[in-house]
């Protein structure tokens, strides 16, 4: 039963950490994505290259802040995951030994670890 919960804590402890790669991959994309987003719009309105480099910056930073929302947000949802597995591991981890206990065949209670 315990090496059950533990496999199934480290299972998610591995879970957790690809879930927050997956969020800091997710949030350069979408970095990407507002510069390329920014850098056409700038084409196509024809404005001048200092002012296209801004909107790229702004859009690139704007995507980033709200990426990094994404990523904490994700990592507090590991966090808890992580956390209530492992208050779930000590609820039902069994810490009494396994003894049997009978009587022999000359009517004595033994028991044995």
């Amino acid at each position: 039963m315990t090496d059950e919960a533990a496999r199934k804590a480290k299972n998610s402890l591995w879970s957790s950490r690809r879930y927050v790669k997956e969020a800091r991959e997710e949030k350069e994309k979408m970095a990407e994505r507002a510069t390329q987003v920014a850098s056409k719009s700038a084409k196509d309105d024809g404005i001048s290259t200092e002012e296209a480099s801004n909107l790229v910056e702004e859009s690139r930073d704007s995507a980033l802040a709200e990426g990094q929302k994404e990523v904490s947000r994700r990592q507090k949802f590991a966090f808890l995951f992580i956390f209530i597995s492992i208050i779930f591991l000590l609820i039902t981890a069994d810490t009494t030994p396994d003894i049997s206990c009978y009587y022999d065949d000359v009517g004595e209670y033994v028991c044995q670890p």
